[in-house]
């Protein structure tokens, strides 16, 4: 995995805001099966799945973007089906990884 993505998961997951506040932001009660979940950042955003990894306790971690990354969200699915917002943002931008070994 891209050492960025990793370090990205993590702040994300540092520093969660809680569902119901986003929910109160952008009108979505923040939880709900993966299908509602996902759905919705679709109809309101234009959002889809982006990245996604397991974390060691099972929970499934998906960064949802918008076309051209105007718009971003980090969507936690517990293993009983929950899914929920965790946080959100704009502006995604992709940083190229570095370059692994020595510069030709």
């Amino acid at each position: 995995m891209d050492r960025r993505l990793a370090v990205l998961m993590g702040l994300a997951m540092a520093w969660p805001i809680a569902a119901d506040a986003v929910a109160a932001e952008v009108g979505f009660r923040g939880c709900g099966t993966r299908t509602e979940v996902a759905d919705w950042l679709d109809r309101t955003f234009g959002e889809k799945p982006f990245a996604s990894g397991i974390q060691g306790d099972g929970r499934l971690f998906e960064l949802f973007a918008a076309s051209r990354g105007e718009t971003w969200t980090v969507v936690i699915t517990d293993p009983d089906g929950e899914s929920c917002i965790m946080t959100e943002g704009t502006q995604l931008e992709l940083v190229p990884p570095e370059p692994v070994g020595p510069v030709a």
